[in-house]
């Protein structure tokens, strides 16, 4: 039996207690690791946290001035049109031997404001702007406008904000809206969709996927209206669609992809641009001639077969380019002749008017890196209301 000497003992007990202290530090330091790396995670996320709420924050404000805008058109809008009724109440206040002047000048504020603005709109002014804290006075100098003169709050909030955002206005009204074809006028808003998908491109692409405009009418019109007369039947299972016709207005542009034929990513990217679905209860003259794209509108009033008169969508580029619009609902007819097509004729009298009413408001807001969308659908004329109405809205 081998004797161990207390020196060997206690060298080994030392040797002993060194491993167990090394593993000890060993667990420390990886237990100390695991801790400061879920800190660092944890920081992060409270950081990222708060900068998603500093760009929604930037998004909503964005969205706040957009909305201002919106309304100083709508009073611009209405002190014009109001001032050029006959029997207006506000006419009446001012002295007769003064009106027709008066009337003469106020016709003229919306081409003013616009050649002053470079043919846009006040509310269109800042559209792809990137606007900060330090941008109020870049802002007040393109927009000529002082926001603190109509709302303090937002100008104190525009410059609080830590970020910046960028906003995009634009008409719902420059659009075909799909949702015409639930509508009592169905027929003229089928028409009109039927032109917009016949053009020579058009076909083509539509060939090319082996589809037919007249069934893409057929499709949509079936999708959307309650009371329709279906004497065909609808290829869903053609499509292996687990869905059948929703019967009812479509509640977003997405939705459309839920119909025949724009369910293909081709047909829904080329056309969806001048489509809308706002307001989903379409009035007539929902289609706005001072902005709807030319190419859409040269598609709507051009018979099939025909060739587009170019010398007639050039002269309504030209006006729009040095500011002018058609301000008499009864002047389209000079500007879109179309003696030779009774169709058309009806489609651009029940189909289309002069102004817009439905905006869309679209604002990126950003910080450090991070970015959040504010999206909202805006009607200036609510039937309910004499105010602006909220139909739609999203943050993401």
């Amino acid at each position: 039996m081998e004797v161990v000497s207390p020196q060997t003992q206690h060298k080994n007990q030392k040797g002993v207690a060194l491993i167990v202290v090394l593993s000890l530090v060993t667990v420390l330091v990886t237990l100390m690791s695991d801790l400061l790396f879920q800190s660092e995670i944890t920081s992060r996320e409270s950081q990222g946290e708060f900068n998603r709420l500093q760009a929604e924050i930037s998004a909503v404000t964005g969205a706040q001035l957009a909305k201002l805008l919106l309304n100083l058109h709508m009073q611009i809008d209405g002190m014009t049109q109001e001032l050029s009724k006959p029997d207006s109440a506000t006419l009446k206040n001012i002295p007769e031997n003064m009106r027709g002047m008066v009337q003469a000048q106020v016709s003229g504020i919306k081409t003013m404001l616009r050649e002053q603005l470079g043919g846009k709109e006040i509310f269109e002014i800042l559209n792809g702007l990137p606007i900060g804290k330090e941008g109020l006075d870049t802002l007040k100098d393109l927009a000529k406008i002082d926001i603190g003169a109509f709302d303090k709050g937002l100008e104190n909030a525009l410059k609080s904000i830590p970020g910046y955002f960028i906003i995009k206005t634009s008409s719902e009204n420059a659009k075909f809206n799909l949702n015409s074809l639930s509508r009592e006028f169905r027929n003229h808003g089928r028409a009109a969709l039927l032109r917009i998908l016949s053009g020579d491109k058009e076909k083509k692409l539509l060939e090319q996927k082996k589809l037919r405009s007249e069934d893409l009418v057929d499709y949509v019109t079936d999708y959307v209206s309650s009371s329709v007369e279906r004497d065909k039947t609808m290829p869903y299972d053609l499509f292996k669609f687990t869905h059948r016709s929703k019967n009812a207005p479509l509640e977003s542009l997405e939705e459309l992809r839920r119909i025949p034929g724009f369910h293909d990513d081709d047909l829904y990217s080329v056309f969806s641009p001048y489509f809308t679905v706002w307001p989903m209860d379409v009035p007539k003259e929902f289609i706005d001639v001072n902005r709807a794209p030319i190419e859409l509108l040269s598609a709507i009033f051009t018979k099939e077969g025909q060739e587009v008169k170019d010398e007639v969508w050039d002269k309504i580029e030209d006006m729009r380019a040095s500011g002018q619009q058609i301000l008499d609902i009864r002047d389209k007819s000079k500007y879109i002749p179309l003696a030779d097509d009774p169709a058309g004729k009806d489609i651009l009298s029940l189909l289309t008017g002069i102004e817009s009413t439905v905006f869309k408001v679209e604002v990126q807001g950003f910080f450090q890196g991070i970015h959040r969308t504010y999206v909202s659908v805006i009607s200036l004329k609510d039937k309910r209301e004499s105010k602006m109405r909220t139909l739609y809205q999203r943050l993401y």
